[in-house]
């Protein structure tokens, strides 16, 4: 078989597959940090597949159909290729890519190989080989003003999905962003129920905060920070806070999850909420909190490792100190000025040997 060099088209078709790519990436980080679509609210996750899907198939539709059709409205060739055609080849080889992945990646993850390294290169290799079959056939190009008509209209589909996904996708937000703690927490009371009580209950409790702000006076989400439960499919979900805690003796912040738990292997209605992951923060200092509230157990040992490091080099510093000042006769002080004014030692000025003891 006689490959061909390929041409200005095919170029132009991967250009397009890998700025289709970029462009959707960016789309899918940027709009939800900007609407935060699921904070303050109660959402599914089949929710955030559905936005997912749509919006993910939307943004790579709309730049791959950016990447091909400004090329094709801005070209001052005779004839080029057809751009519905080769949009239409592009998806079928990436539509194609996905089964073919699918099928596959079952047995890979059986070998311990990632399956989105195949993903990554089929997908669009796939995509550009369909775009290149499509782009075979060369078509006479229509006038600039006709290529610019048909390219504004094509966009229409592309946003309206866009759009739809964006929109149905937020579910409703009507946290009191300038209300007071106590606004807040009667509304994530009546917003979250038994999730966020369990929270409270966690924070009211926890031996560690009541240490540091004694007892707990008043208690609501932080605003700006995340507060939401997520609903499983088939399943109770969990629940993310970050709450404000105001006590007797301060203030402070604590961000954790609660979960559901079964008590009893065998009777799955015996359950309870209970939470995790707690991260108390106070006069600008963070430690994890165990499930009773106190200092985590993993911290204090690293607490207790770091202060063992913290001791050795201190004692590390003190031997090299003297070390250095027995070796250079006449230096009877142990401070920084007193090895100033020591002139020599061993050959070595009395400013080496100031900078070597400084940079221990």
């Amino acid at each position: 078989m006689n490959f061909k060099k390929p041409t200005s088209t095919h170029w132009t078709i991967l250009g397009a597959i890998v700025f289709a790519i970029a462009f959707s990436w960016v789309a899918q980080w940027c709009i939800p940090a900007i609407f935060k679509t699921s904070n303050y609210t109660v959402s599914s996750i089949m929710d955030g597949m559905v936005f997912g899907l749509l919006f993910g198939a939307a943004t790579f539709g709309l730049g791959l159909y950016l990447g091909l059709f400004l090329p094709w409205i801005l070209s001052q060739k005779e004839s080029w290729y057809a751009p519905w055609r080769v949009f239409g080849g592009v998806i079928a080889g990436v539509v194609i890519a996905y089964i073919i992945t699918g099928q596959i990646s079952r047995f890979l993850y059986n070998l311990d190989f990632p399956a989105y390294y195949l993903i990554l290169l089929l997908i669009p290799a796939l995509g550009w080989a369909g775009g290149c079959w499509e782009s075979r056939g060369q078509k006479p190009l229509p006038s600039k003003r006709k290529r610019r008509i048909v390219g504004l209209i094509g966009l229409i589909p592309f946003g309206l999905i866009i759009f739809l996904s964006v929109k149905l996708s937020i579910p409703k937000n009507d946290f009191p962003l300038k209300g007071s703690i106590e606004i807040r927490h009667a509304w994530a009371v009546q917003k979250f129920n038994d999730d966020y009580t369990t929270a409270v209950d966690f924070v009211k409790n926890a031996p560690k905060i009541q240490e540091d702000i004694g007892d707990v006076i008043a208690v609501a989400p932080a605003v700006g920070k995340p507060n939401f439960r997520i609903v499983g499919f088939g399943d109770p979900g969990y629940a993310s806070f970050t709450l404000e805690v105001n006590g007797e003796k301060g203030a402070g912040e604590c961000a954790l999850k609660v979960v559901l738990t079964y008590t009893d292997a065998k009777d799955y209605r015996k359950r309870k909420l209970i939470t995790e992951r707690a991260q108390w923060t106070f006069a600008g200092k963070s430690v994890q909190l165990d499930e009773e509230g106190n200092i985590d157990q993993r911290e204090i040992e690293f607490r207790a490792s770091q202060k063992r490091v913290e001791d050795f080099v201190g004692q590390l510093k003190d031997a090299f100190q003297k070390k250095r000042l027995s070796a250079c006769p006449g230096a009877e002080g142990t401070g920084d000025e007193d090895l100033k004014r020591h002139h020599t030692c061993r050959g070595h000025t009395n400013r080496n040997l100031f900078n070597l003891y400084q940079n221990v």
